[in-house]
């Protein structure tokens, strides 16, 4: 090993599970060949990173920073090993959104407005004629699909109101069932 590296074996004192190896910076915990500065690899069980905090009334934090004068994106990605980042959560700083991915998809935003934007990244679907949905921070709702049924609702149960309209807190007009 070079200069500065560190290595812990198994009980049986043949093989390395913990490596820090110091040219690269980098920590080994039960892999030889690592894939980034901090790689942990299990052939059975759970791999879990846990960080805990058992103080009263204090954080425990997971914190992802990124360079602040030409800053990329913080992420966290889920998968399987063949598809790594098809879940993903992350944050673009330049743009100053939160976003999560399915499928390897967006499908969930939240600008940084606050507007709630699913299956779109335009605030104003409508007006835009593309299709999604956006919930603003000031509380519109604007709906776009592409043929089908854009809105539905169901009442369980007896008969009464579905739909309220509303001026100042008064309502002016319903959609309903006798």
């Amino acid at each position: 090993t070079g200069a500065g590296d560190f290595q812990l074996y198994e009980d049986t004192g043949t093989t390395a599970k913990f490596f820090w190896d110091a040219s690269a910076e980098s920590l080994w915990i039960g892999t030889s060949s690592p894939s980034a500065k901090l790689h942990t690899l299990v052939s059975s069980g759970a791999n879990k990173l846990i960080v805990q905090n058992t103080a009263a009334s204090q954080q425990s934090v997971l914190q992802l920073n990124t360079d602040s004068t030409t800053p990329g994106q913080c992420q966290i990605y889920m998968g399987k090993t063949s598809a790594p980042t098809n879940g993903q959560v992350g944050y673009d700083p330049n743009s100053d959104y939160l976003y999560l991915y399915t499928n390897n998809t967006e499908r969930r935003r939240i600008d940084a407005s606050g507007n709630l934007l699913v299956g779109t990244t335009s605030v104003d679907p409508v007006s835009g004629d593309v299709t999604g949905t956006s919930i603003k921070a000031q509380g519109n709702l604007q709906c776009s699909r592409e043929n089908g049924v854009v809105m539905s609702g169901n009442r369980k149960g007896d008969d009464g109101v579905i739909f309220e309209a509303r001026k100042d807190g008064t309502t002016v007009g319903s959609i309903g069932t006798a």
